[in-house]
């Protein structure tokens, strides 16, 4: 297992002063069982409340809104990212697969294999 520190600092500035700014922050890893975030802090200026909620993919999603006029926006996320790849996974698609979309699809060869893999435990019978 590795422990891995990381920080994302993210500073916008604007021409002119910007009202009613709402705004999605997608600055935290991944939670996967082979990849744990922890300690995870994020920070905005202007400060402003922020909600959370998880995307069709599981990131951690930011929502913040703020109506007084600004003219720069900066967001810092840091924290720590325990990894440990005897955790992976290989018998699940990544998590773009599993939310259809016209771009993410999983169909063919890869929706053979993962059929397969699920059902036996091994995918040696799937060809393209």
């Amino acid at each position: 297992m590795k422990k891995f520190l990381y920080s994302l600092k993210t500073d916008l500035r604007f021409e002119e002063p910007v009202n009613n700014h709402t705004f999605l922050l997608r600055a935290s890893p991944l939670a996967v069982p082979s990849q744990e975030p922890m300690r995870v802090s994020l920070s905005c200026s202007p400060a402003c409340g922020l909600g959370i909620y998880k995307d069709a993919f599981g990131n951690l999603v930011h929502q913040g809104y703020l109506e007084r006029g600004h003219d720069s926006f900066t967001f810092c996320s840091t924290g720590e990212v325990l990894i440990d790849v005897s955790k992976k996974d290989y018998s699940e698609p990544a998590p773009y697969y599993l939310f259809h979309t016209p771009l993410t699809r999983l169909e063919g060869v890869l929706a053979e294999y993962f059929l397969e893999f699920r059902t036996t435990g091994s995918a040696d019978k799937v060809t393209d």
